[in-house]
């Protein structure tokens, strides 16, 4: 019995060993980080531990998990609602005129638009991600740290200028990256990453929008940005990494079930060391044996793994080497569906451009709001409350709503709430009127972020995700976002606020209709090719069952022939026996005919001897 026990100990000890080793082996294949002491995977694992696995009762992640896209977003979204709402401010302090603000606002997002595919094209290319990001984080906090010693508009304009460059990249980035670390197993939950980038903005917007009110001056966002850049870029330079969560969590069981296995093998070991000292000894060999047969496959399997992942490294370059940024680009807008919801941006990204960089000026203006800084960060507050919902709750509007849906509620929710500023500044309402309304800028862009997100990251090629995600923000934040400052920069300085929103309305308006009339042409071209291909399909079954028939006539006249000859060649066989039966029968009639003629022959002879011995005697 000892003995027997020592054998199964011994075998459950080389199976851990086995586990271990091939976890060992994926932990190395799935590593993620350049850093040293991977704090990366320790943060992961951290929230994954402290939230019982990190998974609910269906399998899903926990609120927790993943950390790195949360904080990211965070922090990105800081910088963003520390320079945002105050940038027209501040070039409204140094002297700039409206119309001449719209034509500065022009440019940044211009150029985010044409850098922001540029920078995310050669980190996709590359495979530099992290580096890319790393230098536009430095950039982009070295941009706004020289505003405090600017009081010029054209060197504060080649600076804002600058910094386009460097944010372009920045957003893509992050969610090419936060999908990657989803994985298609989580994808759906990209909308409760994004959300903390709502938070964040919200934070940073009233705080910036307080310390502003207090010191007077707007020179306090330039100190702010730089600190949350610095902090961007330590975690960035710690944490950034694109492992797929489903492979920590599959890590962390695996580590789990081998620690639990280890547990258990350790307690009877140290119950079974006293009475099986001797026979422990004598099995040490054996182990020896077995821990050599363990190492030798251990370098095998992970030679093995070493190569493949060579190879399917050097197939991945030599893809994204086949495709060139322009033609990545082309490849992703001759897509009907991306066509469209790049188009929906522009509108959407127009209209929300004139709400996002006059607003402020319209509320600090003693002419129509006449109200402080503190409103307008308190504003954003309130723009981000229903984007934080909407984006938490992004996977259920999704599936129950649908995308179609909720491009339409976007349209209808601009529409309502630009319709609503005119009318407010038609009537002289106090400021703070303005506060429900904003609501609805979460909604607006909330929805048509996460469902054009979605589409995007659905419908990009292998190796054109970074692309994609980019050409999206570009468009967004890019173009139509200085189609927006420009026009409205011009409607403002010539006909006032009131007929700037109302031409919005109009502009939106007419923007649903197009969409709409889009989905129904591509609903219907796709219906009929559905159609078509099921026509073609019931084809091919007629065609294919009209050949089994055929095959099954043709396999049955030969069937019918095979028997017909068949049955001759019977007949034949049957005559050539009959006949010989009968000729063998003939031949023993007159073998049998010959033998009583043979014998009547005898009996004649009988007869005439007798009569001669008779006739003797006489």
């Amino acid at each position: 019995m000892g003995n027997n026990n020592n054998n199964n100990n011994n075998n459950n000890s080389l199976n851990d060993e086995n586990d271990d080793i091939n976890n060992f082996g994926d932990d190395n294949n799935n590593r993620f980080s350049i850093s040293k002491y991977n704090l990366d995977e320790k943060l992961e694992n951290f929230f994954i531990k402290i939230t019982n696995g990190g998974r609910d009762v269906y399998g899903r992640p926990m609120f927790f998990t993943p950390m790195v896209p949360k904080v990211l977003y965070f922090l990105l979204f800081y910088l963003f609602g520390t320079q945002r709402p105050f940038v027209p401010i501040y070039f409204r302090d140094i002297g700039v005129k409206p119309r001449i603000l719209g034509i500065i606002l022009l440019f940044p997002p211009l150029i985010s638009f044409i850098f922001s595919p540029i920078w995310s094209g050669i980190a996709d290319s590359k495979n530099a991600h992290k580096l890319v990001f790393l230098l536009m984080t430095f950039g982009t906090g070295f941009c706004f740290f020289l505003l405090n010693f600017v009081s010029s508009h054209i060197v504060a304009t080649v600076v804002v200028l600058a910094n386009a460059i460097f944010w372009a990249p920045i957003i893509p980035l992050a969610d090419s990256t936060c999908y990657k670390i989803l994985g298609s197993q989580f994808k759906e939950l990209y909308g409760k990453q994004r959300m903390y980038g709502s938070i964040g903005f919200c934070v940073s917007a009233i705080l910036t929008g307080t310390l502003i009110n207090y010191y007077g001056t707007v020179n306090v966002a330039w100190i702010n940005y730089p600190i949350g850049s610095t902090i961007l870029f330590i975690f960035t330079l710690l944490f950034f990494n694109t492992k797929q969560i489903s492979n920590q969590f599959n890590n962390l069981d695996q580590q789990l079930n081998n620690s639990s296995s280890s547990n258990k093998s350790e307690q009877q070991e140290e119950e079974e060391e006293e009475v099986d000292e001797k026979d422990n000894y004598n099995n040490n060999n054996d182990e020896k044996v077995k821990d050599n047969i363990i190492i030798t496959n251990y370098e095998e399997n992970q030679q093995e793994e070493e190569s493949n992942n060579n190879n399917n490294l050097i197939e991945k370059e030599k893809e994204k080497k086949k495709i060139s940024f322009l033609k990545g680009v082309l490849i992703l807008i001759s897509n009907p569906k991306i066509a469209i919801i790049l188009f929906n941006c522009i509108i959407i990204a127009t209209g929300m451009s004139v709400c996002n960089n006059y607003l402020a000026l319209i509320i600090t203006d003693d002419r129509y709001f006449n109200s402080s800084t503190s409103l307008v960060g308190f504003a954003s507050i309130l723009n981000v409350t229903f984007e934080i919902v909407f984006f938490y709750f992004g996977k259920q509007l999704l599936m129950k709503i649908g995308i179609f849906k909720l491009i339409i509620l976007s349209h209808c929710a601009l529409i309502t709430r630009v319709v609503a500023y005119s009318i407010l500044l038609r009537l002289k309402a106090n400021g703070w009127c303005i506060v429900p309304i904003e609501l609805l800028h979460g909604i607006v862009f909330a929805s048509c972020w996460n469902s054009g997100s979605s589409i995007i990251n659905a419908n990009s090629p292998p190796g054109l995700e970074a692309t994609g995600q980019s050409l999206f923000f570009g468009v967004y934040m890019g173009f139509g976002t200085s189609l927006g400052a420009l026009l409205g920069g011009v409607l403002f300085d010539a006909y006032g606020p009131i007929i700037m929103f109302e031409f919005v309305a109009a502009v939106v308006s007419f923007g649903l209709l197009i969409f709409l009339i889009a989905e129904f042409l591509l609903y219907s071209k796709e219906a009929l090719k559905n159609k078509n291909l099921k026509q073609k399909e019931i084809e091919l079954e007629e065609q294919q069952q009209q050949q089994q028939q055929q095959q099954q006539n043709d396999s049955n006249n030969k069937i019918i022939s095979i028997k017909s000859t068949s049955e001759d060649i019977k007949e034949e066989e049957l005559n050539l026996q009959f006949n010989q039966l009968l000729k063998d029968e003939l031949q023993k009639n007159k073998e049998l005919i010959e033998d009583e003629a043979q014998y009547n022959n005898l009996t004649v002879n009988n007869v005439n001897d007798e009569i001669i011995h008779s006739s003797t005697l006489l």
